[in-house]
């Protein structure tokens, strides 16, 4: 995984793309990943860990209606997040985390541990990932984090101009 998120920070600082990423779930794990690659601090702007609705409203822009009506765990709060932490920082990309990694194995609004939603924001589109991981806390959260880039992978496959 190191090599692969170097290569997107290499391909990143070749097309002269900004990055900001705004975590709930992963608490920091995406942006850990990007710092360990010699240069990140060409392209990684920002990372916000918005572990509370508080922070996901003001640092983030994320709409009350949204948490009442969705929760935080959700596509629709993910979405928000993504282009919050873009548009807040004046970034090519906005990445966002959001989800259950326990220890309970439900929260309140019936949300299943391992339940992880990803957006990914860039130019004008935003894309939101659904995933239902396995595992314990720290697990979940990994693999959260590590999905991340292969979701940034994909829609930068799809995106050679901006």
């Amino acid at each position: 995984m190191e090599k692969f998120v170097k290569d997107i920070v290499e391909y990143l600082i070749e097309k002269e793309y900004t990055i900001s990423v705004a975590e709930s779930l992963t608490g920091g794990l995406v942006c850990s990943m990007l710092c360990e690659v010699p240069g990140a601090s060409q392209v990684l702007l920002e990372g916000i860990v918005a572990y509370t609705n508080q922070s996901k409203i003001s640092r983030l822009g994320v709409k009350v209606e949204t948490l009442n009506t969705y929760t935080a765990i959700s596509k629709e709060t993910a979405k928000e997040m993504a282009q919050g932490v873009r548009k807040n920082l004046n970034a090519t990309i906005g990445i966002a985390t959001t989800g259950l990694a326990g220890p309970l194995e439900f929260d309140e609004f019936g949300n299943k541990k391992g339940t992880v939603f990803i957006g990914v924001s860039i130019g004008k589109e935003t894309y939101t990932n659904r995933f239902d991981f396995e595992g314990n806390r720290d697990e979940i959260r990994k693999q959260a984090a590590k999905h991340c880039f292969l979701i940034l992978f994909n829609v930068l496959l799809g995106k050679e101009q901006l």
